[in-house]
């Protein structure tokens, strides 16, 4: 078994333990692993006995403000291509295992969750077919743009576009020939845009951005229609604009991952770092880094909140990050990825919140066993169809 798997399954023993619901073989597999040291035995006291508390819940609460939460996400980031030493994930164990006896706590403390909050963590190669694009002119040309697939250069270097192994950038050509192009990036892909100004933008899966080809006047706009994080070249002078269905953010040059999917009732902007104007529902804010502004679309309200920046745009360094999410937004977020669709057997799954981790992997079902893991749901695959059952 794998130190992940392990780490998972104890986790899982001790919350049956505390519910009196283990069966024999689990009992025996539990007692096994608490003698295999006294670290274990300690762990396992701690984590069962009358005096934990509320200050325990707190500690896990907080727990991924702290070094703890900082230095698996630095690892994650900083080794995809590796595995995690089984010593090393251990270190761990005792975070991962509070999690699910907070969660335990939480459980019975009054708050309306059907199941248990868990917490897991994998990691994965970023698929290298996912980096694809389709690149439409202002004459409807329409070029398209993978890695694998040969391309035009002597077409693309007339309009002043180099392109990379993931991306294409425009060279700061003559403001007198702007064209509007569009870059669609489709379910299952992803594609980072370097504009004539440096601004540079990762582009999530089923997603748009329409822009000009240079930039003139006394504002850069761009618009966008899906997911994307921008990397704003600064121009005091110059404001930037990101125009959405509903929100407009300007900017001079900084930070930030904009959400707007059409089948969403939200937009979101968040902030990593400078400041950004946001202009939606006929009011006005002004956010300072690990702010977040959400504009609902059914109420026409725009509201603010503080958030950790960097859960809304690990997508772009190739991580799944999700605090406290329930299965739904899991899902929508693998479904664009995978370009796959999810269908739910029982409604109430939808509503299971899952916290953790996880590096994007070329099988969907690593990450789908993962949370089969948890015992409270199953998953069928049918092509492209992934039905969720409760177990």
């Amino acid at each position: 078994m794998s130190a992940e798997n392990k780490i998972q399954r104890i986790s899982y023993l001790i919350f049956r333990s505390i519910h009196s619901s283990l069966s024999d073989e689990e009992r025996q597999e539990l007692d096994a692993w608490r003698k295999e040291s006294p670290e274990n035995e300690e762990l396992y006291g701690r984590l069962t006995g009358q005096n934990f508390s509320t200050e325990d819940y707190e500690r896990y609460r907080q727990v991924r403000e702290t070094d703890d939460w900082m230095m698996l996400r630095k690892k994650l980031y900083a080794s995809r291509k590796s595995i995690f030493s089984l010593k090393w994930y251990l270190r761990y164990a005792a975070v991962l295992c509070i999690g699910i006896v907070a969660s335990y706590w939480l459980w019975f403390s009054g708050e309306t969750k059907e199941f248990p909050e868990i917490s897991v963590v994998q990691q994965y190669e970023t698929p290298s077919e996912n980096l694809r694009a389709v690149l439409e002119l202002a004459n409807g040309e329409t070029i398209e743009l993978n890695k694998d697939q040969a391309v035009d250069e002597k077409r693309l270097k007339e309009l002043g576009i180099v392109q990379g192994k993931s991306s294409i950038a425009y060279m700061d050509k003559d403001s007198s020939c702007v064209e509007n192009h569009v870059l669609r990036v489709p379910r299952g892909g992803e594609y980072i845009l370097v504009l004539s100004d440096n601004t540079k933008v990762w582009i999530n899966s089923e997603s748009e951005l329409h822009y000009p080809s240079s930039f003139s006047g006394v504002e850069r706009r761009v618009y966008i229609e899906g997911e994307a994080y921008f990397q704003v070249a600064k121009n005091a002078s110059r404001p930037f604009v990101v125009e959405t269905a509903g929100m407009d953010v300007r900017v001079t040059g900084t930070e930030f991952n904009v959400m707007a999917y059409k089948d969403k009732d939200r937009i979101e902007t968040t902030l990593v770092e400078g400041c950004v104007i946001v202009d939606a529902g006929g009011k006005v804010v002004k956010m300072s880094p690990n702010m977040q502004a959400v504009f609902s679309k059914e109420d026409q309200l725009l509201t603010t909140r503080v958030v950790r920046a960097n859960l809304f745009s690990s997508w772009k360094d190739g991580i799944f990050e999700f605090d406290n999410l329930p299965l739904r937004e899991i899902v929508d977020q693998l479904g664009r990825w995978y370009n796959v669709d999810f269908v739910f057997e029982d409604e109430s799954l939808r509503e299971i919140y899952f916290t953790g981790a996880a590096e994007k992997m070329k099988p969907i079902t690593f990450i789908l066993d993962l949370i089969k893991d948890t015992r409270v749901m199953n998953y069928q695959i049918d092509g492209k169809i992934i039905t969720i059952k409760k177990k």
